[in-house]
């Protein structure tokens, strides 16, 4: 056992590091796509009447209008579709930082959209795959990559609804986004869905829970959890 123990304690330290080094490159590309399109926002759509969660709307009104282009196997518009109005996602929050109008519901306004928006895109993929018989395999790929984005958003807001920094993983949703949009417009759906699937309940379940975990120990106390009771946490 104690053999055992040692080496999970390796493994689980390894993994820390992967992580930590992952955050920190996240944390340099986000910071330099921020600056970009803050940017290029302040100059442009700053000096309009525009609102950001405007740009939100747009966002899963254009993600709304792919389902058809995808459930009737039109992959390559569907994914130009999408593209086009991921550029809302992006922009929606550089335009608030640039006309001073962040707030926490614009912000929770735009996560609750975002979810919609990834269940659309998956709902158009469902419908397509229904209709034909024999693509049972893509349907319970669909449901995998379904679970694994929603879990990934769960687990951050309920992690850090508990004071901790989970913004680490594998494939958070502007990854799954670049990756569905690939997929699309190359025509290697099944592929994209493989890797949806896989990657986003990785990024999911052990990396996450592993961030959590590691910051849990070095707390060394008790953490509220605010589904009810505590969390016991050993030193």
């Amino acid at each position: 056992m104690r053999i055992c123990d040692r080496v999970a304690a390796t493994v689980n330290d390894s993994l820390a590091d992967t992580i930590e080094v992952e955050s920190m490159f996240m944390k340099r590309y986000n910071t330099r796509i921020r600056q970009w399109t803050g940017d290029l926002v302040a100059r442009t759509l700053g000096r309009t009447g525009l609102h950001a969660s405007t740009l939100t709307l747009l966002n899963l009104l254009l993600t709304l209008a792919s389902v058809w282009w995808l459930a009737s196997g039109q992959f390559f518009i569907g994914g130009l579709i999408v593209a086009f109005a991921s550029l809302f996602d992006v922009l929606d929050g550089a335009l608030a930082r640039a006309k001073n109008q962040v707030s926490r519901f614009g912000s929770f306004l735009d996560s609750t959209l975002d979810r919609y928006a990834d269940m659309l895109i998956f709902l158009g993929l469902l419908i397509y795959f229904e209709r034909s018989t024999v693509h049972t395999v893509e349907t319970l790929l669909i449901f995998a990559a379904t679970a694994g984005s929603l879990l990934t958003s769960y687990i951050r807001a309920r992690a850090e609804g508990c004071g901790f920094d989970c913004k680490v993983g594998l494939l958070e949703r502007p990854e799954r986004i670049v990756l569905i949009v690939l997929g699309l417009l190359t025509g290697w759906v099944t592929l994209m869905l493989w890797c949806l699937a896989v990657l986003s309940n990785i990024t999911a379940i052990p990396a996450l829970r592993l961030r959590v975990d590691a910051e849990s120990r070095q707390s060394g106390r008790q953490t509220p959890d605010p589904g009810g009771g505590t969390w016991e946490v050993s030193a």
